[in-house]
């Protein structure tokens, strides 16, 4: 694979560390701002309304600009904002840097999966798009302990500070690896351009929205899952969460080689592989053993959707659509807020041990628009199929 794609692995890792290393400094960070850690949590849902928002918004004000200047200046604007992120004096202006680099991170993975897919050969899209996504599992595996380690032994600013310099080595290695002078793609070309496919675009959105976002119902209370249904230990949750980790970097390796293999049952395949594996964690939660075994298969079936979820989407909107795979990473990020809000429901409501097979539901749900999608994006452009069915 082209260095190029490990230069956006890196960005991904810098992005995946800081947006989820804040939940572990929360109580950290309240206590030297002097906010309630209630206030404090604006500084996750307010990152994933940044991504949401500003990500398109940001893209769509930088969609004229060459795909080289938006990625160094999204990744500079990055690394800038965690150095105030660093410094901040007090909350607000932490609150709001964070809220500037959510929408460059939104902006920065729509625009870097049109890159990485235009930088190898037709047919190996979703294994580039799947090596640049790695980062943000690794991210999870290492970056996430080590900033929250960091955070706690040192200053809650020093990961903020890491970030910064992490996200610098990016923009420079992008600096050195972008072509200056790149030509036009293949698809950017009359005799190639897909006709327009909103109507399936639509269905790809969808498919994002209720499949990531249906991991996020039993996930987000994992910890409380683990320890009340299955019986672990607070010490083995924590390792077993690194497991989970470094499945998810797994599967989302394999879902870029199946992606581009099966471009069209790829997808509805993983949702229905993943369904079933939540359907059985809700069966078999009281076996430590078997709930081990099926946590990573979640996490390898969980995370094979990113690449194949994002593929599709530049699959439809074309390869020059950085717009549209900015407007998948938003709706990645919908998901997860509407995951987590029904997940709240339910455990409130007493219902810890049926969030897998809700779950389950919503994944097998999504099955429907993420057939549909492709059968749409095929009969829009006759005689041709969408750029990962191209072979």
């Amino acid at each position: 694979m082209p260095l190029l794609l490990y230069a956006l692995a890196l960005a991904a890792f810098a992005i995946g560390t800081t947006e989820f290393v804040v939940v572990g400094l929360l109580p950290t960070l309240a206590h030297a701002l002097s906010v309630p850690v209630s206030t404090a949590g604006y500084l996750v849902t307010g990152y994933a309304a940044g991504v949401a928002i500003g990500g398109p918004l940001l893209a769509l004000a930088a969609r004229r600009l060459p795909p080289r200047t938006a990625l160094i200046g999204l990744m500079t604007l990055f690394s800038a904002g965690h150095l105030v992120m660093a410094a901040a004096p007090d909350f607000t202006v932490l609150l709001v840097a964070r809220l500037v680099t959510a929408s460059a991170h939104g902006a920065f993975f729509g625009t870097g999966s049109v890159v990485a897919a235009a930088t190898v050969p037709q047919g190996r899209h979703g294994r580039a798009i799947a090596l640049m996504f790695t980062g943000l599992s690794v991210a999870t595996v290492i970056g996430v302990p080590g900033g929250t380690l960091l955070g706690q032994h040192l200053s809650w600013r020093a990961p903020f500070a890491a970030v910064a310099l992490l996200s610098a080595v990016a923009a420079l290695a992008l600096y050195r690896l972008l072509p200056r002078h790149q030509p036009a793609p293949a698809a950017e070309r009359p005799a190639a351009t897909p006709r327009p496919a909103p109507a399936a675009l639509a269905l790809a959105l969808a498919t994002t929205v209720l499949g990531w976002g249906a991991i996020f119902v039993p996930y987000t209370f994992i910890a409380p899952y683990l320890e009340t249904v299955s019986g672990f230990g607070q010490s083995t949750v924590t390792l077993l969460l690194l497991l989970f980790g470094a499945a998810s970097a797994v599967g989302s390796v394999l879902g870029g080689r199946a992606g581009d293999r099966h471009p069209g049952a790829a997808l509805p395949l993983t949702l229905v592989l993943l369904a079933t594996v939540l359907a059985l964690v809700r069966g078999v939660g009281h076996s430590q053993t078997l709930t081990v075994v099926l946590l990573i298969c979640w996490g390898v079936s969980a995370f094979a959707l990113v690449p194949t979820l994002q593929a599709r989407v530049v699959a439809i909107a074309g390869p020059t659509s950085a717009l549209a795979a900015t407007l998948n990473i938003a709706a990645f990020n919908l998901g997860i807020a509407a995951g987590s809000a029904l997940g709240e429901v339910m455990v409130n409501a007493g219902q810890l041990r049926a969030t897998p097979l809700a779950a389950a539901l919503a994944v097998l749900a999504a099955v429907i628009p993420a057939v549909l999608s492709h059968r749409m994006a095929r009969s829009s452009s006759p005689g041709r199929q969408p750029l990962p069915d191209a072979h």
